[in-house]
């Protein structure tokens, strides 16, 4: 259950908490219509951060589900919590990690493993074409939807540069760099765990 002054937030009842990390505590939350997952910051984590990563789910959100953003976490609403934090409403992604799964199953196939990894490819391209790095792309930060669709979580350490890049921006956009090689990181282990993959 949630502390007691940690009962309604954003009109979402605080059902209980789902995760907790060194900046932010996540709760399932219940309203009038499908569950979400509330961010709530702890009051030591830093405003610009706070800022930084609402912002870049603003932009992603903003982006549209064509451009392949529809693989990355979607934030609802933003709500104040009790410390006066902003706190984000996210929909709630119901399946656990990739990292889990490749630990709880010996090997997948590679249908499965296409399905895995190219929607993170087409994410984290729609992600930089709105001046955003997600900079931890990894198998514990790729979840997976109740149709076992791949979404990426863990927006805390984005890095925002600007909106529309041309790719020769991209190109010297350190941040950008970091994911394209975290990016092959997440391919090469998801490949490692596949069948006929050799």
């Amino acid at each position: 259950m949630p502390d007691a002054d940690l009962t309604t937030l954003g009109g979402y009842r605080l059902v209980r908490k789902l995760g907790a990390g060194s900046r932010a505590d996540v709760y399932l939350g219940v309203g009038s219509g499908e569950a979400a997952a509330l961010k709530i910051f702890r009051p030591s984590t830093p405003r610009a951060d706070i800022g930084r990563e609402l912002d870049a789910l603003g932009r992603i959100s903003a982006a549209g589900d064509a451009t392949g953003t529809a693989h990355c976490v979607r934030l609802v609403d933003v709500a104040t919590a009790a410390s006066g934090l902003p706190a984000a409403i996210l929909a709630r992604v119901v399946r656990g990690s990739a990292a889990q799964l490749l630990r709880e199953r010996e090997s997948i196939e590679l249908g499965e493993a296409v399905t895995l990894i190219a929607p993170v490819v087409g994410a984290m391209s729609a992600m930089h074409s709105v001046g955003v790095a997600h900079t931890r792309i990894g198998a514990a930060s790729v979840h997976l939807g109740a149709a076992g669709e791949p979404v990426l979580l863990g927006f805390g350490h984005v890095h925002l540069f600007d909106s529309r890049p041309t790719i020769a921006v991209l190109d010297t956009e350190p941040a950008a760099e970091l994911d394209r090689n975290a990016l092959a990181a997440f391919v090469t282990f998801v490949l490692s765990h596949t069948r006929g993959a050799d």
